[in-house]
Protein backbone atom coordinates (compact mmCIF):
# COMPACT_ATOMS: atom_id res chain seq x y z
CA UNK A 1 0.00 0.00 0.00
CA UNK A 2 2.81 2.31 1.03
CA UNK A 3 4.48 1.83 -2.46
CA UNK A 4 1.35 2.79 -4.43
CA UNK A 5 0.51 5.42 -2.66
CA UNK A 6 4.21 7.12 -3.00
CA UNK A 7 4.51 6.15 -6.66
CA UNK A 8 3.42 9.26 -7.90
CA UNK A 9 5.75 11.99 -6.94
CA UNK A 10 8.41 9.43 -8.81
CA UNK A 11 6.92 10.14 -12.24
CA UNK A 12 6.47 7.44 -15.02
CA UNK A 13 10.47 6.44 -15.29
CA UNK A 14 11.35 7.65 -11.77
CA UNK A 15 11.10 3.79 -10.22
CA UNK A 16 12.97 2.49 -13.35
CA UNK A 17 15.75 4.84 -13.04
CA UNK A 18 17.00 3.89 -9.36
CA UNK A 19 16.62 0.28 -10.41
CA UNK A 20 18.45 0.32 -13.29
CA UNK A 21 20.82 2.15 -11.26
CA UNK A 22 21.33 -0.50 -8.73
CA UNK A 23 21.56 -3.15 -11.28
CA UNK A 24 18.73 -4.48 -12.10
CA UNK A 25 17.98 -4.79 -15.64
CA UNK A 26 21.80 -5.88 -16.38
CA UNK A 27 23.53 -8.94 -16.10
CA UNK A 28 26.21 -8.42 -12.55
CA UNK A 29 29.45 -9.64 -13.46
CA UNK A 30 29.69 -12.47 -11.76
CA UNK A 31 32.26 -14.98 -13.57
CA UNK A 32 29.53 -17.44 -13.84
CA UNK A 33 28.37 -18.24 -17.59
CA UNK A 34 24.73 -18.15 -18.85
CA UNK A 35 23.79 -15.03 -16.46
CA UNK A 36 20.12 -13.62 -17.57
CA UNK A 37 19.69 -9.61 -17.09
CA UNK A 38 16.41 -10.10 -15.76
CA UNK A 39 13.91 -6.67 -16.58
CA UNK A 40 13.07 -3.81 -15.53
CA UNK A 41 9.62 -2.84 -18.24
CA UNK A 42 9.27 0.74 -19.07
CA UNK A 43 7.68 2.31 -22.70
CA UNK A 44 10.42 1.28 -24.54
CA UNK A 45 10.24 -2.71 -23.13
CA UNK A 46 6.47 -2.26 -24.09
CA UNK A 47 7.07 -1.39 -27.79
CA UNK A 48 9.51 -4.50 -28.11
CA UNK A 49 7.13 -6.88 -26.96
CA UNK A 50 4.51 -5.30 -29.07
CA UNK A 51 6.19 -5.57 -32.29
CA UNK A 52 7.75 -8.88 -31.75
CA UNK A 53 3.75 -10.11 -30.53
CA UNK A 54 3.84 -10.96 -27.24
CA UNK A 55 1.93 -8.04 -25.53
CA UNK A 56 -1.10 -6.57 -26.95
CA UNK A 57 -0.42 -3.12 -26.10
CA UNK A 58 2.70 -0.80 -26.76
CA UNK A 59 4.45 1.85 -25.14
CA UNK A 60 1.91 4.45 -25.59
CA UNK A 61 -0.87 2.43 -23.62
CA UNK A 62 1.90 2.21 -20.55
CA UNK A 63 -0.66 3.18 -17.74
CA UNK A 64 -0.45 4.22 -14.31
CA UNK A 65 -1.33 0.86 -12.95
CA UNK A 66 1.67 -0.29 -14.79
CA UNK A 67 3.89 2.02 -12.79
CA UNK A 68 1.94 0.72 -9.33
CA UNK A 69 1.91 -2.81 -10.37
CA UNK A 70 6.18 -2.59 -10.96
CA UNK A 71 6.63 -0.26 -7.18
CA UNK A 72 5.46 -3.50 -5.55
CA UNK A 73 7.61 -5.94 -7.33
CA UNK A 74 4.87 -7.58 -10.06
CA UNK A 75 3.92 -6.82 -13.54
CA UNK A 76 6.22 -7.34 -15.67
CA UNK A 77 10.03 -7.22 -13.69
CA UNK A 78 12.03 -9.99 -13.59
CA UNK A 79 14.91 -10.11 -11.36
CA UNK A 80 17.38 -13.02 -10.59
CA UNK A 81 18.53 -14.26 -7.10
CA UNK A 82 22.12 -13.01 -7.36
CA UNK A 83 20.74 -9.73 -8.18
CA UNK A 84 18.29 -9.30 -5.54
CA UNK A 85 21.29 -9.94 -2.94
CA UNK A 86 23.44 -7.22 -4.60
CA UNK A 87 21.02 -4.97 -4.53
CA UNK A 88 20.51 -4.99 -0.96
CA UNK A 89 24.18 -5.25 -0.58
CA UNK A 90 24.66 -2.28 -2.73
CA UNK A 91 22.11 -0.62 -0.05
CA UNK A 92 23.44 -1.97 3.36
CA UNK A 93 26.84 0.12 2.40
CA UNK A 94 25.72 2.85 1.56
CA UNK A 95 25.66 3.18 -2.41
CA UNK A 96 28.20 1.25 -3.97
CA UNK A 97 27.29 -0.99 -6.74
CA UNK A 98 29.70 -4.09 -7.15
CA UNK A 99 30.24 -6.88 -9.71
CA UNK A 100 30.09 -9.89 -7.53
CA UNK A 101 32.95 -12.37 -7.44
CA UNK A 102 32.43 -16.20 -7.14
CA UNK A 103 35.50 -16.35 -4.65
CA UNK A 104 38.08 -14.15 -2.86
CA UNK A 105 41.13 -16.14 -3.58
CA UNK A 106 42.46 -19.20 -4.73
CA UNK A 107 45.07 -20.90 -2.49
CA UNK A 108 47.37 -23.80 -3.54
CA UNK A 109 47.74 -26.82 -1.26
CA UNK A 110 50.11 -25.04 1.47
CA UNK A 111 47.36 -22.64 1.92
CA UNK A 112 49.20 -19.51 0.21
CA UNK A 113 47.08 -17.52 -1.69
CA UNK A 114 47.55 -18.51 -6.00
CA UNK A 115 45.21 -15.72 -7.02
CA UNK A 116 43.27 -12.95 -4.71
CA UNK A 117 40.07 -11.33 -6.25
CA UNK A 118 39.36 -7.79 -5.00
CA UNK A 119 36.08 -5.32 -5.31
CA UNK A 120 35.34 -4.24 -8.42
CA UNK A 121 33.31 -1.31 -7.90
CA UNK A 122 30.61 -0.02 -10.79
CA UNK A 123 29.30 3.25 -9.68
CA UNK A 124 28.90 5.01 -6.64
CA UNK A 125 24.92 5.84 -5.83
CA UNK A 126 25.74 8.19 -2.68
CA UNK A 127 22.71 7.21 -0.64
CA UNK A 128 22.09 9.84 2.23
CA UNK A 129 20.85 8.87 5.63
CA UNK A 130 17.31 10.81 4.81
CA UNK A 131 17.21 7.75 2.22
CA UNK A 132 18.92 4.91 4.13
CA UNK A 133 17.72 5.56 7.33
CA UNK A 134 13.88 5.29 7.17
CA UNK A 135 14.13 2.14 5.07
CA UNK A 136 16.60 0.46 7.43
CA UNK A 137 14.66 0.80 10.49
CA UNK A 138 11.61 -0.63 8.77
CA UNK A 139 13.95 -3.97 7.48
CA UNK A 140 15.16 -3.93 10.84
CA UNK A 141 11.66 -4.96 12.13
CA UNK A 142 11.27 -7.41 9.40
CA UNK A 143 12.76 -10.08 11.92
CA UNK A 144 11.22 -9.40 15.44
CA UNK A 145 8.13 -9.33 17.44
CA UNK A 146 8.54 -5.61 18.71
CA UNK A 147 5.30 -3.42 18.35
CA UNK A 148 4.40 -4.62 14.88
CA UNK A 149 5.37 -8.19 13.86
CA UNK A 150 7.57 -8.64 11.76
CA UNK A 151 6.38 -11.12 8.65
CA UNK A 152 9.78 -12.85 9.20
CA UNK A 153 9.66 -12.78 13.26
CA UNK A 154 8.58 -16.18 14.02
CA UNK A 155 11.77 -17.46 11.48
CA UNK A 156 14.31 -15.74 13.35
CA UNK A 157 13.46 -13.92 17.28
CA UNK A 158 10.78 -16.81 17.42
CA UNK A 159 13.81 -19.67 16.96
CA UNK A 160 17.38 -19.41 18.43
CA UNK A 161 18.75 -16.83 15.80
CA UNK A 162 20.54 -14.41 18.15
CA UNK A 163 18.70 -11.39 16.25
CA UNK A 164 19.71 -9.24 19.23
CA UNK A 165 23.20 -9.49 18.96
CA UNK A 166 23.26 -9.94 15.21
CA UNK A 167 20.26 -7.60 14.43
CA UNK A 168 19.36 -8.04 10.70
CA UNK A 169 17.96 -6.10 8.47
CA UNK A 170 15.59 -8.01 5.61
CA UNK A 171 12.24 -8.12 3.87
CA UNK A 172 9.87 -11.33 2.94
CA UNK A 173 8.54 -11.69 -0.36
CA UNK A 174 5.72 -13.88 -2.18
CA UNK A 175 5.83 -14.04 -6.23
CA UNK A 176 3.14 -14.63 -8.03
CA UNK A 177 3.62 -17.46 -11.40
CA UNK A 178 0.34 -17.88 -13.32
CA UNK A 179 -0.66 -21.78 -12.85
CA UNK A 180 2.14 -22.54 -10.32
CA UNK A 181 2.23 -22.15 -6.38
CA UNK A 182 3.75 -19.00 -5.38
CA UNK A 183 7.25 -18.76 -5.47
CA UNK A 184 9.23 -17.85 -1.66
CA UNK A 185 11.44 -14.97 -1.03
CA UNK A 186 13.34 -13.83 1.63
CA UNK A 187 16.48 -10.97 1.17
CA UNK A 188 18.59 -9.35 3.93
CA UNK A 189 21.85 -8.22 4.93
CA UNK A 190 23.13 -8.27 8.38
CA UNK A 191 24.59 -7.58 11.12
CA UNK A 192 23.01 -4.01 10.97
CA UNK A 193 23.25 -1.54 13.50
CA UNK A 194 20.63 -1.46 15.91
CA UNK A 195 20.27 1.63 18.08
CA UNK A 196 17.45 0.55 20.54
CA UNK A 197 19.40 -2.79 21.18
CA UNK A 198 22.96 -0.81 21.46
CA UNK A 199 24.14 -2.75 19.02
CA UNK A 200 26.83 -0.56 16.94
CA UNK A 201 28.42 -2.48 14.38
CA UNK A 202 31.88 -1.60 13.35
CA UNK A 203 31.88 -0.71 9.53
CA UNK A 204 29.11 -1.62 7.06
CA UNK A 205 27.34 -4.75 7.50
CA UNK A 206 29.03 -8.32 6.23
CA UNK A 207 26.28 -10.41 4.62
CA UNK A 208 24.16 -9.92 1.66
CA UNK A 209 21.85 -13.04 0.94
CA UNK A 210 19.07 -13.99 -1.20
CA UNK A 211 17.08 -16.89 -0.57
CA UNK A 212 14.57 -17.62 -3.54
CA UNK A 213 12.49 -21.07 -3.42
CA UNK A 214 10.23 -22.10 -6.28
CA UNK A 215 6.56 -22.71 -5.46
CA UNK A 216 7.08 -23.08 -2.04
CA UNK A 217 4.63 -20.60 -0.89
CA UNK A 218 4.82 -17.68 1.35
CA UNK A 219 8.44 -16.06 2.11
CA UNK A 220 7.98 -16.34 5.82
CA UNK A 221 6.79 -19.75 5.97
CA UNK A 222 9.83 -21.28 3.37
CA UNK A 223 12.73 -18.86 2.33
CA UNK A 224 12.81 -17.08 5.62
CA UNK A 225 13.56 -19.92 7.85
CA UNK A 226 16.13 -21.23 5.52
CA UNK A 227 17.66 -17.86 5.29
CA UNK A 228 17.71 -18.05 9.20
CA UNK A 229 19.29 -21.61 9.33
CA UNK A 230 22.44 -20.39 6.96
CA UNK A 231 22.55 -16.78 8.94
CA UNK A 232 23.06 -18.43 12.48
CA UNK A 233 26.15 -20.15 12.14
CA UNK A 234 27.84 -17.04 10.70
CA UNK A 235 26.35 -15.01 13.95
CA UNK A 236 27.02 -17.14 16.51
CA UNK A 237 30.52 -17.33 14.77
CA UNK A 238 30.52 -21.25 14.99
CA UNK A 239 31.01 -21.95 11.34
CA UNK A 240 32.39 -25.29 10.66
CA UNK A 241 35.92 -25.44 8.59
CA UNK A 242 36.40 -26.11 5.01
CA UNK A 243 38.10 -29.81 4.95
CA UNK A 244 40.99 -30.11 3.49
CA UNK A 245 41.19 -33.34 0.81
CA UNK A 246 42.83 -35.61 2.88
CA UNK A 247 40.38 -34.37 5.98
CA UNK A 248 37.67 -35.08 3.32
CA UNK A 249 38.95 -38.52 2.26
CA UNK A 250 39.41 -39.88 6.18
CA UNK A 251 35.80 -38.59 6.71
CA UNK A 252 34.52 -40.84 3.65
CA UNK A 253 36.14 -43.63 4.49
CA UNK A 254 35.26 -43.38 8.30
CA UNK A 255 31.75 -43.25 7.22
CA UNK A 256 31.81 -45.89 4.53
CA UNK A 257 33.78 -48.30 7.57
CA UNK A 258 30.57 -47.31 10.22
CA UNK A 259 28.26 -48.75 7.27
CA UNK A 260 30.03 -52.02 6.79
CA UNK A 261 30.52 -52.22 10.68
CA UNK A 262 26.51 -51.89 10.82
CA UNK A 263 25.81 -54.13 8.02
CA UNK A 264 27.81 -57.16 9.70
CA UNK A 265 26.05 -56.25 12.87
CA UNK A 266 22.92 -56.95 11.16
CA UNK A 267 24.20 -59.79 9.65
CA UNK A 268 25.56 -61.55 12.74
CA UNK A 269 22.48 -60.92 14.81
CA UNK A 270 20.13 -62.43 12.00
CA UNK A 271 22.31 -65.30 11.49
CA UNK A 272 22.29 -65.34 15.48
CA UNK A 273 18.20 -65.66 15.80
CA UNK A 274 18.49 -68.02 12.51
CA UNK A 275 20.48 -70.50 14.87
CA UNK A 276 18.51 -69.83 18.52
CA UNK A 277 15.18 -71.02 15.73
CA UNK A 278 16.72 -73.89 14.62
CA UNK A 279 18.53 -75.13 18.72
CA UNK A 280 14.34 -74.38 19.16
CA UNK A 281 12.79 -76.93 16.93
Amino acid sequence: GFFIRERGPQGDEGIQTTARAMGLGSSTGVQLPYERAGVVPDRDYFDLKFSQGVFIRDGNQWFAGDTILLSIGQGDLLVTPIQLANTYATFANGGLLHQPNVALRVTGADGEAIIEFGPRVLRNLEFGPEVTEPITRGLLGVPRFGGVRGTAASAFQGGTFPVDLWPIAGKTGTAEVDDKADTSLFVAWGPNDHPELGVDVPGPPEIAIAVVMEESGFGSVAAAPVAAAILEPIARNNMPRALTLDERELEQVARIEALLAARDAVEAEEQTTALGEGATQ
